[in-house]
């Protein structure tokens, strides 16, 4: 039977992320309502991973080396990286000094992101803050912030190893040699930065010509028949938007 806006049973207020503003008032203040009931629950929820990353540290902690695999199978049929998650937002609230209610507050999902290594403290600081402000949380942002980080990390990791190897390359050449290897590198460098231009302005190309299209797309007058009909076609719908494309582009 499905939930009714009068069954859904009040809790109390949270900042929502979700923009409202397109629906008409009955289904928004039903979603809103909805929206808050079910991130309560799931609160109720954290609070018990929290718990159980609790249980999870101490127990290993106290088990012989190697044991504590074979526990959390036997016991549970759980998998080391679940455990290892689940613990490592226990050590994400101990090092970061982070309250339990705050933790439990943040998406699961998301705190597991935040509890890896390597993530800034900046990001870490600001969800914090956003959640303790009672501000809303938009989890993509975040966890985008987060990929960018680790990006920056590899590269900054690959250009150290690239200048490693070229010290050991030039290691004992004479300065003619030196400067002659200097110069075909930079000439190589100049071809792959040339080349990454070229792959950046293609993709930004692409995602215009995308955000274009929903936009011609939504600027139609039959634009909620035309969610309608996606909603019903389901994956269909992609896989003859798809055909209709390649046979477009073929015969352009």
């Amino acid at each position: 039977m499905p939930l009714t806006f009068k069954q859904i049973q009040p809790v109390p207020a949270v900042a929502l992320s979700y923009s409202y503003a397109g629906l008409d008032a009955e289904t928004a203040a039903c979603a809103k309502k909805a929206a808050i009931a079910i991130r309560h629950r799931l609160g109720e929820a954290q609070a018990h991973f929290i718990e159980i990353g609790k249980d999870l540290v101490a127990v290993k902690e106290k088990l012989p080396h190697g044991e504590f695999t074979n526990w959390i199978d036997a016991e549970f049929g759980m998998s080391i990286r679940t455990a290892q998650n689940l613990m490592s937002a226990v050590r994400l609230m101990h090092s970061g000094g982070i309250d339990q209610k705050t933790l439990e507050a943040i998406p699961q999902k998301l705190v597991y992101e935040l509890a890896a290594p390597k993530v800034p403290a900046e990001i870490v600081i600001e969800v914090v803050e956003a959640v303790e402000g009672g501000k809303p949380l938009h989890v993509p942002d975040v966890l985008h912030k987060i990929a960018i980080s680790k990006q920056e990390q590899a590269a900054l990791k690959a250009k150290e190893a690239k200048l490693k190897a070229k010290a050991a390359k030039l290691k004992g050449k004479s300065p003619d040699e030196i400067a002659k290897a200097e110069k075909a590198q930079a000439k190589k460098d100049a071809k792959e930065a040339e080349k990454a231009a070229s792959e950046a302005a293609a993709r930004e190309a692409r995602k215009q010509a995308a955000n274009d299209a929903v936009a011609m797309i939504k600027g139609l007058s039959a634009y909620s028949q035309f969610l309608a009909l996606v909603r019903n076609a389901g994956w269909e719908f992609d896989r003859a938007l798809a055909k209709e494309v390649q046979e477009a582009m073929v015969n352009a």
